[in-house]
């Protein structure tokens, strides 16, 4: 992002940032990156190796840029990086995890709206369902074996996105009854608990067929796992949820919420940008159930 526009000063960068960066990550970027030059004639004020940047700089430049530029640049640098370990740091503790990987960053990362628009600026339309890796090819040369495994990372993947809208998003609203009772989480969250069980439940019974397939057989009787479950009714919460997300008026009931008096405080008060995630990306990321369903169907043709 900050190379495409060719930058040869420092002047050039801070301008890229301006441009490409929403606000106020941007002033707070330049503000970190002019500081950095100036506490850089005392000492080395960064974290990030300048002195290893600034050689791949030029590589992936194809010319030669002062050391200043590079010095800027890398300060941005570490300033996003900062600003999204602490948003992921936030994220992992409250679902009670004691390392960071991959996939905490790119859940916790749709909770910033503000990180959202600078990530995603040329992408329109943001399907929840990118949150996880692409798709493996469905090609003749994939066995089913592999498409059983696939699938089975999907659904960890998935399950770490409900644990997102259920640990990060709807526990605020639990917690605080005097604010919010249990019909208004109920109207927000529909039945995400327990579609958040269901799915834990059918990787449980996925990954014991796999477990349990001999080796001299085909492959892994996982539509059987389906039918199992569909057999105990075990699927009517995505009926439910469906119906009390996609109903006409639901966003409006949801914009009621949080313009209850003392709503915006609340949620303000629980994080930095945290009102503006429940607003913006939570309406999002509650479709994500809808898509994953309407994927189950699309797998079973397989």
């Amino acid at each position: 992002m900050l190379c495409q526009a060719q930058p040869r000063s420092a002047s050039d960068v801070e301008e890229r940032v301006q441009k490409s960066f929403p606000h106020p990550i941007d002033k707070w970027a330049i503000a970190d990156a002019q500081s950095a030059i100036e506490k850089r004639k005392r000492r080395n004020p960064l974290s990030l190796p300048v002195e290893k940047i600034h050689p791949l700089l030029k590589e992936v430049l194809g010319y030669k840029i002062d050391h200043q530029v590079s010095v800027y640049i890398v300060a941005v640098l570490e300033y996003i990086s900062a600003d999204i370990l602490k948003l992921v740091g936030n994220y992992v503790r409250n679902i009670r995890h004691y390392e960071i990987t991959k996939q905490d960053i790119k859940v916790a990362m749709c909770a910033d709206k503000v990180l959202m628009d600078m990530f995603h600026q040329d992408v329109e339309d943001i399907n929840i369902l990118s949150l996880t890796d692409e798709e493996p090819s469905t090609s003749g040369e994939q066995t089913y074996y592999d498409l059983v495994k696939a699938f089975m990372a999907e659904i960890r993947q998935y399950i770490r996105e409900l644990n997102l809208i259920i640990k990060v998003f709807r526990e605020p609203f639990v917690s605080n009854s005097k604010l919010f009772s249990a019909n208004d989480v109920e109207n927000i969250f529909s039945r995400i608990v327990d579609i958040h069980e269901l799915s834990i439940k059918l990787l449980g019974h996925i990954e014991d067929t796999v477990e349990m397939t001999d080796e001299g057989s085909p492959h892994p009787l996982v539509g059987s796992c389906f039918e199992d479950l569909a057999e105990e009714l075990a699927f009517d919460p995505y009926e439910s949820y469906a119906r009390d997300i996609l109903r006409p008026g639901f966003h409006d009931r949801f914009l009621s919420q949080l313009s209850k008096p003392g709503a915006a405080l609340y949620l303000q008060s629980i994080g930095e940008g945290f009102k503006e995630a429940v607003q913006y990306v939570l309406p999002r990321l509650l479709l994500a159930p809808v898509y994953h369903c309407l994927h189950y169907f699309e797998l079973l043709k397989v």
